[in-house]
């Protein structure tokens, strides 16, 4: 008979060791995951909505502006004239824009735009210095010789005004320059402006002034190009609450409740 002693016996197996997925950091991760799973529908469905309706008031506006007039800018006025060397631009020696601006809603649906009717003048004037050195461009040395430097010059030039949206001009009035009464026409777009000029003869034996009234309708914005040596902007109107931006702000301002 054979004896057995446990020194001789192997060790036990392990027992089973149960792991439990539902407990400790694992459920926490779940948890988490499942939570931001059903806020992501809700969330989801409330980004597109607000794009929906972007894209709603993104359409009523562009229907408005299209009936009505875009955003505005304008540009002072200035003389363009063809010399042999080229295209050649002359900006008043000053010019004064003077606004009134009517404001109102205009809608569709529950979209409402603010629109504006602005009352526009712009008056100022050229020096005779600027217009000879603009008339003596280009020519050539012959041509200067037989030139009488005390007689005043004269030559052909077009004076132009540039606007972005000309579906808003509701009334163009004619423009006085000097003695004159002239017609602006569309002459071309260029810059993302149309251009409206009127042919004149100029005389560099004075100073050429101009005025011009117009009335322009657009939304939401109205700027101007500062096409001047000395360029002065003067606004009114019941615009409830008016911003002002770009390089040139205003130095001077009021807003009141009437």
């Amino acid at each position: 008979m054979s004896t057995i002693h446990a020194e001789s016996l192997p060790p036990p197996l392990p027992s089973g060791r149960r792991v439990d997925w539902l407990q400790g950091p694992m459920l926490r991760a779940l948890l988490v995951g499942l939570i931001w799973v059903l806020l992501w529908i809700p969330l989801g469905m409330v980004d597109g909505l607000r794009s929906e309706r972007g894209e709603y008031a993104r359409q009523a506006e562009q229907t408005i502006a299209e009936g009505w007039g875009a955003a505005q800018l304008l540009s002072g006025l200035y003389l363009r004239r063809q010399t042999p060397l080229g295209q050649r631009v002359l900006l008043p020696e000053r010019q004064v824009v003077s606004v009134q601006l009517r404001t109102e809603q205009r809608r569709i649906g529950t979209h409402a735009l603010p629109v504006f009717l602005a009352d526009v003048r712009l008056e100022g004037h050229f020096r005779a210095a600027d217009l000879e050195s603009l008339l003596r461009f280009g020519l050539t040395e012959a041509a200067l010789a037989e030139l009488d430097p005390a007689a005043p010059q004269r030559g052909d030039a077009r004076l132009m005004l540039g606007l972005s949206d000309p579906a808003g001009l509701r009334q163009l009035g004619r423009l006085r320059v000097g003695a004159e009464e002239l017609e602006l026409r569309p002459v071309e777009s260029r810059l993302e402006l149309s251009t409206l000029g009127a042919a004149l003869t100029l005389d560099s034996a004075a100073d050429l002034s101009f005025r011009i009234d117009l009335t322009l309708a657009g939304t939401r914005a109205l700027d101007f190009l500062p096409f001047a040596r000395a360029f002065e902007l003067q606004t009114a109107g019941d615009w409830p609450h008016p911003g002002f931006g770009g390089r040139m702000l205003p130095v001077e301002r009021e807003v009141r409740d009437d």
